[in-house]
C-alpha cells in the first residue's frame, strides 16, 4: 500500500503542477510526466523483448488499449506545456489529465481491495515445488539429468533384512517425507524407475512406463489415494479431524504407526530482525490479534501471515497449535498450495521482509539446503531453537510426530491386493526395526523414543 501511494504521488503531483501559472513550473512538471510515460513504455518494451509470455499478452485488445491510452496521455502532456496553447485550453487539458489519473488510480485501488477481500490459492511460477527427482529411490535408471548415481536418498551400510521381489506396497505421501519413504523403498524394493511424478501403479506388475509404486501426491492427494485403494501406505505429518471423519464415512478405519519426529517451524525473511517468538505470540499473529512486527520487537511493518490450504500437512500442524483460537482468514495470494511456494513468499528472494510462514525443519534445512535455496531463518520458540537435540529432548515446544498411515480394514478382494496389504504390514514392521530407525536418523529426522 505504501508503494501505491508513492506511485500515486509521482503521477498526481506533476499533474497538479500543470495548473500553476508559472511557465517554468509547468514545463518541469510536464517534462517529468513525459519522462515517466516514456520510461514505462520503454521498460515494458524491453521486458516484452525478453519474455515470450508478455509478447503474447501484447496481442490482447486490453493491452493494446492501455498502450494507446498512454500514447494519448503523452500527447496531452505535450499540449499542456506547449506555449502557443491558450490558457483556458491548457487548464482544460490539465484538469482532464488529473481526472483520468484519479479514475485510473481509484480503479487500481478498488481492484486490489476486491482481490484482498478474496481467499485465493496462489499458483504459477512462484508456487512451484522443488524437484523430487534427485530423491528417487534409485535415481534415473535411464541416465537422465538425475542419473542412478545422483540420488540423494540415504542408504544402509548393510543389506536390509526385508526384501520384496513382487507385490510391492504402493507408497504415497507428503513432500517433506518423500526422501524418507524413498529410502525405505531403496532398501527393500527391487531396482526400478520409481519416478514420483508418474501415476501410482494400480494393478499387478509393471503396467507401463508411466506407473510407479512410489509416488508423491502431497498430503491431501496421498490421503485420497489411500481411501480409494490406490495406495497401501501414505506417509503423513498428521491426519486432520476432517480426514478422519471422511474415512469413517467411507466405512474405513485408519491405522497410524508413528515412525519419527520433526519440528514444526516458523520462518521469516533473513532481513527480519526478529529471531524468536513465544507460543502465545504465534497464536496471536495467526489469529490477527498481533498485526505489526513492532509488537514483538521488530520493525514498524505490518505482518503478512502466509498459510497453506486446508488438509495440507503443515496447515493441520498449525491448526493443532492454534487450538481453540480462530485462524485469521488470509488475504489474496497469501495461501500457497505447496511449501515451496510459501517459502518463496517469505524468502528474501521476493524481499517480503514483513512475511511469516511455517514449514517443517527437515524441508527447510535439508531439502531446500540441498537445492541451495534456503534464504530464510527459523524462529526460536520460547527461546528454544528447533534442532535435532531439542526435538529429541522435547524442549522445542512444536514437535511433530509423523506417521505411516494404512487402512486397518481394507476392502481389497483380489489375491494381489491381499498380498500388497500383507507386504505393507511387513514394511511398517521393518520401518520400526533397528534398520528402519537407522534410516530415519540418517535421512535427517529424529527417532521416536520407543
Amino acid at each position: 500500500m505504501r508503494t501505491f501511494f508513492i506511485a500515486a504521488a509521482f503521477i498526481v503531483l506533476p499533474l497538479i503542477g500543470l495548473l500553476l501559472k508559472k511557465p517554468i513550473v509547468r514545463k518541469i512538471c510536464g517534462s517529468v510526466l513525459i519522462f515517466e510515460i516514456v520510461f514505462v513504455l520503454l521498460l515494458f518494451t524491453a521486458i516484452a523483448a525478453d519474455f515470450p509470455e508478455i509478447k503474447r499478452m501484447l496481442g490482447t485488445p486490453s493491452l493494446w488499449l492501455g498502450i494507446a491510452f498512454c500514447g494519448v496521455i503523452l500527447v496531452l502532456c505535450l499540449l499542456a506545456i506547449w506555449k502557443p496553447l491558450r490558457e483556458k485550453q491548457r487548464r482544460l487539458i490539465s484538469v482532464f489529465l488529473i481526472a483520468a489519473a484519479v479514475v485510473a488510480l481509484a480503479s487500481v485501488a478498488g481492484v486490489q481491495a476486491y482481490k484482498n477481500s478474496l481467499l485465493e490459492i496462489a499458483d504459477g511460477e512462484s508456487d512451484m515445488e522443488i524437484s523430487l527427482l534427485k530423491y528417487m529411490p534409485f535415481g534415473d535408471i535411464y541416465g537422465g539429468d538425475y542419473g542412478v548415481n545422483a540420488t540423494l536418498v540415504k542408504t544402509l551400510d548393510e543389506q536390509a533384512t526385508l526384501a520384496f521381489s513382487g507385490n510391492l506396497p504402493i507408497l504415497d505421501g507428503a513432500t517433506a517425507l518423500y526422501p524418507l519413504y524413498s529410502a525405505f523403498a531403496r532398501a527393500t524394493y527391487p531396482q526400478g524407475d520409481y519416478n514420483p511424478y508418474y501415476a501410482l501403479e494400480t494393478y499387478e506388475g509393471r503396467g507401463g512406463d508411466l506407473e510407479t509404486p512410489v509416488g508423491c501426491n502431497r498430503t491431501s492427494g496421498a490421503f485420497y489415494n489411500l481411501l480409494d485403494g490406490a495406495a497401501d501406505i501414505v506417509f503423513l505429518m498428521d491426519v486432520s479431524e476432517d480426514q478422519r471423519e471422511l474415512a469413517a464415512s467411507c466405512g474405513l478405519e485408519l491405522e497410524l504407526a508413528p515412525i519419527g519426529l520433526d519440528a514444526f517451524v516458523f520462518i521469516v525473511n533473513s532481513g527480519n530482525k526478529v529471531t524468536g517468538l513465544t507460543q502465545d505470540e504465534v497464536r496471536k499473529i495467526y489469529s490477527g490479534e498481533i498485526a505489526n512486527w513492532r509488537e514483538v520487537g521488530g520493525a514498524n511493518a505490518s505482518i503478512s501471515a502466509y498459510q497453506r490450504p486446508e488438509s495440507s500437512g503443515s496447515q493441520i500442524a498449525l491448526e493443532k497449535i492454534m487450538g481453540e483460537a480462530p485462524i485469521l482468514m488470509p488475504k489474496s495470494e497469501q495461501v500457497y498450495s505447496t511449501m515451496g511456494g510459501l517459502y518463496n513468499a517469505v524468502s528474501d528472494y521476493k524481499n517480503y521482509k514483513n512475511a511469516i510462514g511455517y514449514s517443517f525443519r527437515y524441508y527447510i534445512e535439508t531439502m531446500l539446503n540441498d537445492a541451495e535455496l534456503r534464504k530464510v531463518k527459523l524462529l526460536e520458540i520460547d527461546g528454544v531453537a528447533p534442532t535435532a537435540e531439542t526435538i529429541a529432548d522435547g524442549s522445542y515446544p512444536f514437535n511433530n510426530c509423523f506417521y505411516a498411515v494404512t487402512i486397518a480394514n481394507p476392502k481389497g478382494e483380489t489375491e494381489w491386493e491381499k498380498a500388497r496389504g500383507e507386504n505393507a504390514r511387513k514394511l511398517i514392521e521393518w520401518i520400526n526395526s533397528p534398520q528402519g530407525r537407522k534410516l530415519v536418523e540418517k535421512t535427517g529426522y529424529v527417532n521416536m523414543n520407543y
